[in-house]
């Protein structure tokens, strides 16, 4: 009996004070809002590999400039798992910059380092979002959509870009940088009109990208081969199980009956249909595996609703306690000891603690 009230009170203390129990509770950067009521909103969420309780926030929004409203990106940063933000890099390039953002990116092997992707840029800090610097690819006519980090080398990042139009000159493709982003270089599947890229996270010379089907590559983007499942017709997110690599999912549309997700665990060359009535038809982005018990998984169904699985996908519960009417998240991490969600609801940044019960199914 005193060893589990024990390790009770181990999870109670590990759980950030944001977070609520078994529900969502929200604690995020400050709202600011103009005469118009235009408030601004959360757009993207990243977390500190290696640091449980560092959270970083990218807010959008009308931000008065000069006695006039400017639409500027504002970074955040919470060091206590949520409970209190931060304004960081104030007055910093990346601030002045007015640009549509598309994610964030925490390197693992030096979590000080930080990348933005925007439609049009790429900036990079190397002091954990106090100072930027600013790139663009050779291709400025395209759209930035996505951004991995190398797991092993904070100066290894790869973009994917989207073609304007799938024909020869359209342009676009996976883009690679060595040296943190100063330079770029083509590395394969241009014409494509790209939607993301995914890296396994022990073999950094391996990665997926998608643009309807999946492509994969086992060299850095040499070459490439598709292993698109079968019936899948339209793919929208690929993720990479961090602890076995050979297991990927990944979202699709199957023409003329819905959305799926599908799982393969020989690293794409077969694959299989998840199936649950309670969420058949409906699954989107965004799609989050525990780094530490990779049965663990989060995603969301067509309207948005946070979805939890502790069993690899096989079955799903949806996770609303806490949230409004008709929410829908934006964007779901799971925190490195696997016992907390953080989530982008309706432009507000919400966390989720589970209780010892819901954390052991998922181990087992």
């Amino acid at each position: 009996m005193l060893r589990f009230a024990s390790s009770l009170l181990t999870i109670a203390l590990a759980i950030p004070a944001a977070a609520g129990v078994n529900r969502w509770s929200a604690s995020g950067p400050p709202e600011q809002c103009d005469q118009y009521g235009r408030c601004t909103k959360v757009k993207a969420l990243a977390l500190d590999p290696l640091d449980e309780n560092r959270i970083y926030a990218i807010t959008l929004g009308s931000i008065i400039v000069n006695q006039s409203y400017a639409w500027l990106p504002r970074l955040w940063r919470s060091d206590d798992g949520g409970a209190t933000w931060v304004r960081v890099g104030e007055g910093s390039l990346f601030e002045r910059e007015d640009r549509r953002l598309v994610t964030i990116r925490v390197a693992k092997s030096s979590p000080r380092t930080i990348y933005v992707v925007a439609e049009d840029a790429v900036y990079r800090s190397t002091d954990a979002g106090e100072s930027w610097g600013v790139s663009q690819l050779p291709d400025t006519f395209n759209t930035n959509r996505d951004i991995v980090v190398d797991a092993t080398n904070a100066n290894t990042v790869y973009v994917a870009q989207s073609a304007w139009c799938e024909n020869a000159g359209c342009g676009g493709g996976i883009y690679r940088s060595d040296d943190g982003a100063r330079t770029w270089r083509r590395v394969g599947l241009e014409h494509l009109m790209l939607n993301g890229i995914s890296a396994d996270p022990r073999d950094p010379a391996t990665l997926y990208a998608y643009a309807g089907k999946i492509y994969q590559t086992r060299n850095r983007g040499g070459s490439w081969k598709e292993v698109t499942p079968p019936n899948a017709h339209r793919v929208t997110s690929v993720a990479v199980d961090p602890i076995t690599p050979s297991t990927i999912y990944a979202n699709a549309s199957i023409q003329n009956v819905g959305c799926a997700m599908f799982k393969s665990t020989d690293g794409g060359k077969s694959w299989r249909t998840l199936r649950d009535e309670n969420v058949e038809n409906s699954f989107r982005l965004p799609f989050a595996i525990d780094p530490t018990h990779s049965l663990q998984l989060l995603a969301t169904n067509g309207w948005g609703t946070p979805l939890h699985s502790v069993d690899g996908g096989e079955s799903w519960s949806s996770l609303v306690e806490g949230l409004f009417g008709n929410s829908g998240a934006d964007d779901l991490v799971i925190a490195p000891s696997g016992t907390t969600f953080h989530g982008v609801v309706d432009g507000r940044v919400f966390h989720y603690s589970i209780v010892p019960q819901r954390r052991r199914a998922a181990r087992q």
